[in-house]
């Protein structure tokens, strides 16, 4: 089985960093903003981990302790939606 890795939208970026759908994409824009993993039908994503490291770097107080593939709450791998609430 081939295993994908963690991928954010433009929503669950959104939601990440409490900022506006047109303030994510003014951001990713930017020299710096990590490049889109892929562009599909409903818009761009990103893998997990770089968006992530650009938000320790550049957003240090949003930053998580847990890596975002060690969280309940995650996003589902290759999928860009949120896994349902489990007991890990």
């Amino acid at each position: 089985m081939i295993t994908q890795p963690p991928l954010m939208g433009l929503q669950e970026i959104q939601q990440r960093l409490g900022l506006s759908r047109q303030r994510i994409q003014q951001l990713s824009g930017r020299d710096g903003f990590p490049s889109p993993y892929q562009t599909l039908a409903m818009g761009r994503v990103w893998l997990a981990d770089e968006i992530e490291t650009w938000i320790r770097t550049h957003r240090p107080a949003r930053a998580r302790s847990t890596p975002p593939d060690r969280q309940q709450s995650q996003f589902c791998e290759g999928r860009g939606d949120r896994a349902p609430n489990s007991s890990k």
